[in-house]
Order: C-alpha cells, then sequence, then structure tokens
C-alpha cells in the first residue's frame, strides 16, 4: 500500500513497537526480508506459530504475549473488515482500517489522533 515504509520508519523512529499478525505462510519472513521491512518488526505471528488464523483470538493473544503486551496498549492496522478490524476489537485491541486512509503515511497521525482522542 502507498506509503508503508514511509509509516513504518516513522512509527519506528517515534519508539513504536511494530509487529505482524498473518494469516500468510512461512514465506512471508523471507518476503519481508526482501523488502527490506523484517528488520522494522519485534514480532510476525503466522498461523503455524500458534495454531490459529485471524479471526481467531488465539492468533492475537500469541502476539500480545511474544509482545508481553496487553490488548489496550495496541492498535493493530489492517485492511480487512472482519478479519482485521472486527477480530482486533473483539480480542480487545483498538483497530485502524487502512482502507480508510488515503496513505499508509498518514497512519503515523492517525494514531496520535487516536491516542488524544
Amino acid at each position: 500500500m502507498p506509503g508503508a515504509r514511509e509509516a513504518l520508519a516513522a512509527l519506528r523512529a517515534a519508539g513504536r513497537r511494530l509487529a505482524i499478525v498473518s494469516n500468510f505462510d512461512q514465506r512471508l519472513h523471507g518476503i519481508l526480508r526482501e523488502l527490506g521491512l523484517r528488520d522494522l518488526f519485534e514480532q510476525v505471528v503466522i498461523p503455524v506459530d500458534c495454531g490459529a488464523a485471524k479471526p481467531e483470538r488465539a492468533i492475537f493473544d500469541a502476539c500480545l504475549a511474544r509482545l508481553a503486551l496487553p490488548p489496550n496498549a495496541c492498535v493493530y492496522v489492517g485492511d480487512h473488515a472482519k478479519l482485521d478490524v472486527e477480530a482486533a476489537h473483539a480480542a480487545g485491541l483498538a483497530a485502524v482500517d487502512a482502507g480508510e486512509l488515503a496513505s499508509l503515511a498518514d497512519l503515523p497521525a492517525r494514531l496520535v489522533a487516536m491516542e488524544n482522542a
């Protein structure tokens, strides 16, 4: 999505911790490395890691456990209403629908606005 690299770099520069929860398979690790993005993420959690896939709460819980964070300290960003946004809310996380952003470069400002609301 446009602005993804910029958003991720800005979030990391601001001290944000980043992780991925995805229904993709083990190839995701290599794809992220090839794109030069893997080092931006503390954790990458896929179904094979926890025996669950979105929208199951267990995949979100696995990521939260790895990060040692409670759900209310995290925001999930996704592009699918049911598998991402609704599932994240059901797991206790705030969520942003990436489709509502003109560019992912707008994400850091959206997160600040959420914190100040």
